[in-house]
């Protein structure tokens, strides 16, 4: 009888701490990345925290990613991994792939996009905080993804007042001749996460013209920031697969209401050098809102 009692006190203790078998749906769940690089590896812990358990997780480096026969839902790291889902009866949620859109009309099971960064109006108006004076900006671009919410950043910045100027490239090699284009009518730039456009030797290009013409450069994630940007209003990598993990628990629930989610949580960073080289003054009210100041 002691030995019995000793039993279900252990289990009334592994309940009541959270800790106990694996719920029903831990082994319906699987999560694919692209690789282990260090921003999916931020996402796949977010994952794994909004879980609240393990999963199976598999690298597309290692070459197989068949998923585990009993595998409802599969999150997708990475644009790659999202590419080599060959299920289409398994449902999917795919993030860290900025600039890419699945269509679902070729699945049997719902697909769920998660935004690598907050919404166009969270995005405008924080932009227009961080710098009052904002009357025009530059929005460049290279992959037509981005084409939507470009042109809600433009409308919304008709209603605040900001001239919002889109100009898109047809390759890297026009940037140059854009930037010169834009010098005499914009007095602040600002890129989103389009993998096509944020290549070291363009991001660099940028940012110098941006110094040397003395107006703030906005970019999507703080480790731009970390390399010169000005600021940047963005969601961490870790929010992103938290996010992740409730849309794949929502979708085993049968309880998706979105398709396309965006992160609620904005996170601005700010290189306070970079800032002062520009003239930008940075309110105290913003300054407490600023999650990281870079030096």
């Amino acid at each position: 009888m002691r030995a019995f009692m000793k039993r279900r006190l252990v289990v009334f203790l592994l309940v009541c701490s959270g800790v106990g078998p694996p719920a029903a749906w831990a082994d319906e769940i699987a999560v694919v990345l692209s690789s282990n690089l260090g921003p999916y590896q931020a996402a796949l812990a977010g994952v794994q925290e909004g879980l609240g358990r393990s999963v199976p997780v598999l690298y597309l480096s290692n070459g197989d990613i068949s998923l585990p026969a009993g595998t409802r839902v599969v999150v997708a790291i990475g644009g790659k991994a999202a590419l080599q889902i060959q299920r289409k009866d398994v449902a999917m949620v795919y993030c860290m792939a900025p600039g890419m859109f699945l269509p679902s009309n070729d699945r049997k099971a719902p697909v769920v996009k998660i935004y690598m960064m907050p919404p166009a109006p969270t995005v405008m108006n924080t932009l227009k905080e961080i710098q009052p004076n904002l009357r025009t900006l530059g929005i460049l671009g290279l992959s037509e993804g981005w084409g939507p919410f470009n042109a809600q950043m433009q409308q919304l910045g008709g209603g605040m007042g900001v001239r919002v100027i889109i100009d898109k490239m047809e390759g890297s090699d026009d940037l140059p001749d854009h930037l010169r284009a834009l010098r005499s009518q914009i007095n602040a730039i600002w890129i989103p996460p389009d993998p096509r456009l944020i290549t070291s030797h363009n991001f660099n290009l940028i940012k110098e013209f941006c110094s040397s013409n003395h107006i703030p450069f906005y970019v999507p994630t703080l480790e731009l920031v970390e390399q010169g940007a000005t600021a940047s209003v963005a969601s961490s990598f870790a929010d992103i697969g938290r996010i992740a993990a409730q849309a794949a628990k929502d979708l085993l629930a049968g309880a998706v209401k979105e398709t396309q989610v965006y992160p609620d949580k904005p996170r601005i960073a700010v290189n306070m050098a970079s800032a002062s080289e520009c003239g930008l003054k940075l309110s105290p009210e913003l300054l407490q809102k600023v999650e990281k100041k870079i030096p």
